[in-house]
């Protein structure tokens, strides 16, 4: 096979698994249809997957710096399986999804950027996550309408995950370089960032406001003019949105949970820092290994604080998940792994394309203190094809090492 007809293979077979794991987010709808047992949700992900990465190893059976240090993280996450003292079984599942979801696409999305333009690539990242973001929009709308539809069908699925999933591309969405129809950067950036607002999660707004304010400010394909046009609009639109949240807006409206006294009502506050006193009790039991990655949800109970619901089986905090999952073995590696290609991306900002990818991970990754949502299908693997592909970029010109 040569190593066109590879990369063209490889490609098809990793845009099908980014397709499929962007709009079939529920195993539970496909349960219906089994092979030996397995849902072919999870066979037609990981086939695509292994596929991808097969194909494209195959042609170019090479290990570049990114391939090491991922599996060095992947080695880390392992060792909280086999010498922590959590339940493994459960652990092994998701470490299988996490490599399935996110270890090999992101590997793979790195070697596609030397075989393809990056533009190309991320271009049809953002078609998926504007075709998601179209379909998810009305979706949410009648969500948080009276008739208050269901989302068992809808892209991601959950508000939370869909805003953490789409603020990743928004920046590249905005991207003239990327995008040189202004018309179709127009409805693909609207219909994600009206997706992102119907999602009204706190977080999310927060970090997508980051994301593209960052872009905004550091992109070397937007002048100054344009720059200073974009702060004047955002102040002015945080402006009114703060007015209507706090002054205007009817209690129960969905807005209503951006007011302080509805925080303070509602539990959140009290749940986050009882999260975080059982963070605590979870390492100082188990500071090296943890739990098992992937096990918070099956240990949480044995470390309950008070203030907690005993049904919130999350932290609402990724980094204090990993902790806890993987211990300080596992949490220092990721920490390591993260902050070193982070700062190689933002070495490389003047590349319009590396920047981007920046901008939409470090919105992911803030929002990330408020959520944990890193497990969550759509945003796991966006997440790490993005990385992947940043990684590639570097890699593939040689820049800043």
């Amino acid at each position: 096979m040569s190593n066109k007809i590879a990369a063209n293979a490889s490609g098809v077979f990793f845009l099908a698994f980014f397709i499929t794991a962007v709009f079939i987010p529920h195993p539970e709808l496909p349960d219906a249809v089994k092979i030996f047992g397995i849902p072919l949700h999870y066979l037609l992900l990981g086939g695509f997957s292994v596929a991808a990465f097969t194909v494209s190893f195959a042609s170019k059976p090479r290990l570049g710096l990114f391939d090491l240090t991922l599996a060095g993280l992947s080695a880390a996450f392992i060792l909280s399986i086999l010498f922590g003292e959590g339940e493994t079984q459960n652990a092994a599942k998701v470490l299988a999804g996490f490599i399935l979801k996110g270890v090999l696409p992101a590997a793979t999305a790195a070697r596609l950027s030397g075989d393809f333009d990056e533009r190309k690539i991320l271009r049809c990242l953002v078609f998926v996550a504007g075709g998601a973001a179209a379909l998810s929009f009305p979706m949410l709308l009648g969500y948080w309408s009276i008739m208050r539809l269901p989302l068992n069908y809808a892209p991601v699925g959950n508000p939370l995950p869909t805003a953490a999933f789409l603020l990743m591309f928004l920046p590249a969405a905005i991207d003239s370089t990327l995008f040189k129809s202004r018309t179709l950067r127009y409805i693909i950036s609207i219909t994600a960032t009206a997706a992102i607002f119907l999602s009204f999660s706190r977080g999310g707004w927060s970090a997508a406001l980051l994301a593209v304010g960052v872009f905004a400010a550091f992109s070397p394909a937007i002048t100054l003019k344009s720059k200073k046009r974009f702060f004047a609009v955002t102040a002015a639109a945080l402006v009114s949105a703060v007015t209507v949240i706090l002054l205007v807006a009817p209690d129960n409206l969905p807005v209503g949970k951006f007011r302080p006294s509805y925080v303070a009502e509602s539990g959140s506050l009290t749940h986050r820092l009882g999260a975080y006193s059982s963070t605590a009790k979870i390492f100082s039991a188990r500071p090296v290994f943890g739990v098992g990655f992937g096990n918070y949800r099956i240990y949480h109970e044995q470390y309950l604080s008070s203030g907690m619901d005993l049904r919130t089986d999350t932290p609402d905090n990724m980094y204090l998940r990993i902790l806890c999952d993987t211990g300080l073995t596992g949490a220092l590696a990721f920490f390591a792994f993260t902050f070193y290609w982070m700062r190689k991306f933002w070495k490389n900002r003047q590349d319009n394309t590396v920047l981007a990818i920046f901008c939409g991970l470090a919105g992911f990754l803030v929002n990330q203190l408020t959520a944990d949502l890193m497990l969550w299908q759509a945003p796991q693997a966006a997440y790490w094809t993005l990385l992947g592909l940043g990684a590639g970029i570097i890699g593939t010109r040689g820049k800043n090492g």
